[in-house]
């Protein structure tokens, strides 16, 4: 995945992509503890990318592998989450 897959980069995050032939989109996430050092954050930004995939991400990518990569930790609250959801519609397009 990481070396045939496609690379997009932003601030926080790296998106690859790769077709798969399931017709399904696979999410996987990589969060290391070096990018984020407590577990309630890696969980929260879990959480915060698995449910806007749910939510807008699903209806318009079929037949994908897609794994997340959180390189370096957003601001907190519900600022993070916006800066999180706003860079993933940017990687995606």
């Amino acid at each position: 995945m990481y070396k045939q897959g496609r690379l997009s980069k932003g601030e926080f995050l790296w998106l690859y992509l790769l077709p798969n032939d399931g017709g399904k989109v696979c999410l996987g996430l990589s969060i290391s503890r070096r990018a984020i050092k407590d577990a309630v954050s890696r969980n929260r930004t879990k959480r915060i990318i698995k449910e806007w995939f749910r939510q807008y991400a699903l209806i318009n990518k079929t037949g994908y592998d897609i794994v997340v990569s959180v390189k370096k930790k957003p601001a907190s609250g519900k600022t993070g989450a916006k800066l999180i959801r706003d860079e993933l519609a940017q990687l995606l397009q």
